[in-house]
């Protein structure tokens, strides 16, 4: 899994009023019976904020997904733990053959501010 969408900056560039962030993600083709193995990446300070991450199937064709979104309303709202589901857009194969590759990631944020 490889991050993408770098930004050259740094999370306490970013986000100053955070000490450090944790992102727990878990893939999971749809309609798969098994259950999701977590993954965790920690972020403090000095971290590259690059919240994105490619879709983990080589097959796959500009999917990914986007964590920084679900990390803003955080910010905005005051919240310090959020989770949900976000499902990859890329697309599986080329031209009429291809397929909506609907990988899911389920992800746990938790952040914690700096007092």
């Amino acid at each position: 899994m490889n991050a993408i969408e770098t930004n050259n900056k740094k999370l306490c560039e970013l986000y100053p009023r955070i000490e450090s962030l944790t992102l727990f993600v878990a893939f999971q083709k749809a309609n798969a019976d098994v259950e999701p193995n977590y993954q965790q990446i920690i972020f403090t300070g000095n971290s590259d904020a690059t919240f994105s991450l490619h879709c983990s199937r080589d097959e796959c064709f500009g999917g990914g997904f986007d964590y920084k979104p679900f990390i803003d309303d955080m910010m905005r709202s005051g919240d310090e733990l959020a989770h949900g589901k976000i499902v990859c857009q890329g697309s599986l194969g080329s031209g009429d053959e291809a397929q909506g590759c609907r990988l899911r990631s389920e992800y746990r944020i938790v952040i914690r501010r700096k007092p």
